[in-house]
């Protein structure tokens, strides 16, 4: 969860590294970063989830560990970030459809009234599906992350031989 958290975000900011290191190294980098640091992660995630097979098990490890203070903290303190993570999305999104638009002029959609009522309509959705239980954001945690990331894909088949390693 802290890693698709993570990593989620899209691709703001990607052109500047693109730019500075090049498309081939640019991918490689991209394609390689799980292996050096997602790989290790994953695999701690996947031992601790064995030791303490249950809900919050990463808070019961803590609690074990250390105090049952800490563990709360630690939990609560997880659920704010959650809430304040899933705060950025509706805005990002809302950047995402303006950037693709244009910003030719005043238009309705950079009214701070309109962008208020956005981001709540999609925190309110975001909150439902949350609240219909986690097999069904699975799911749809799975059709968004291939719909996000079938055009950088394809982008990179179908650029791939045209690099030029000079």
């Amino acid at each position: 969860y802290w890693f698709f958290k993570g990593v989620s975000r899209g691709s703001f900011g990607c052109k500047g590294v693109v730019k500075t290191a090049g498309p081939f190294y640019a991918i490689l980098g991209f394609a390689g970063f799980p292996l050096v640091w997602c790989l290790q992660e994953a695999l701690v995630t996947a031992e601790l989830g064995l030791a303490y097979p249950e809900p919050s098990g990463a808070i019961a490890w803590i609690e074990e560990a250390f105090v049952p203070c800490a563990g709360l903290l630690c939990g609560y303190l997880d659920w704010v970030s959650g809430a304040t993570d899933n705060a950025i999305y509706p805005s990002l999104f809302l950047e995402y459809l303006l950037s693709y638009i244009g910003r030719g002029g005043e238009t309705f959609l950079q009214h701070p009234s309109w962008c208020f009522c956005f981001s709540g309509v999609i925190s309110a959705a975001l909150a439902l599906i949350n609240y219909m239980g986690l097999e069904v954001v699975g799911i749809l945690s799975i059709v968004v992350c291939v719909i996000s990331m079938s055009p950088f894909l394809l982008l990179s088949m179908f650029g791939l031989p045209k690099v030029d390693l000079a």
